[in-house]
């Protein structure tokens, strides 16, 4: 049971690291990327297996951060929005957008 929770221990820590690096990125930037969420979301799920491969509590770890990670995508595109294709999709805060990039068009739609 112990090897259950490091997993999940390990697991969270390294979808908390992902997120930390997209917070520092530039806030188009990321809002761009979360445009195209499948593709972060498999980046973040094929760097997980990569850096935790070789064990079966690494596996499982990777498994558990690549699960989060796509839980805490979802959750990034709702709250702050995204742009999809140039076109923001505001999210449930508003416009998170910068406020020299706020004059463009802003949509409400669902994700």
């Amino acid at each position: 049971m112990t090897m259950f929770y490091a997993a999940l221990l390990f697991g969270l820590a390294s979808a908390i690291g992902v997120f930390i690096v997209l917070l520092r990125c530039p806030r188009m930037w990321v809002l761009q990327i979360l445009g195209y969420a499948w593709v972060l979301d498999i980046f973040c799920s094929s760097l997980m297996f990569a850096m935790h491969w070789g064990t079966a509590v690494g596996g499982f770890s990777a498994v558990i951060a690549g699960l989060f990670c796509s839980v805490g995508i979802t959750a990034c595109k709702c709250s702050i929005g995204y742009l999809d294709h140039g076109t923001y999709r505001s999210g449930w805060f508003g416009d998170c957008r910068p406020l020299s990039e706020r004059g463009t068009t802003s949509d409400r739609s669902p994700v």
